[in-house]
């Protein structure tokens, strides 16, 4: 019972803020969402450490490359063209860790959905 408990105040918490850094302005979700995501990202990783998988920091910087680059482009200040960097460095990863599973995780979990909310 203390579990669904503690669940449910993060929940709220987590509405609060998103709710809150949209009605500040776009900087304000924008450092939210970076946010959630290294949070997500941590989690994330230590989930696959687990699972025998070893993390892979080339995932996270082409899942930050995405939401800043759609952030960007939102904003009339970024080309389409830097989705070509995110993908090389999403790329290498898979390339370097040898597997995609962690890779594909890390983009539709992460990286997709929070870029999404911008």
């Amino acid at each position: 019972m203390k579990e669904i408990l503690t669940r449910t105040l993060t929940g709220i918490l987590l509405v609060v803020l998103v709710v809150g850094s949209i009605l500040a302005g776009p900087w304000t979700s924008l450092a939210v969402v970076l946010a959630i995501y290294i949070l997500g990202t941590v989690e994330l990783f230590r989930l696959l450490s687990r699972g025998g998988y070893k993390p892979c920091g080339l995932h996270a910087l082409a899942g930050a490359g995405l939401i800043l680059v759609i952030f960007g482009g939102l904003q009339g200040q970024s080309s389409p063209l830097w989705l070509g960097l995110v993908f090389l460095l999403w790329l290498g990863g898979i390339i370097r860790q040898g597997s995609t599973y962690p890779a594909l995780l890390h983009l539709f979990w992460l990286a997709l959905p929070l870029s999404a909310m911008l």
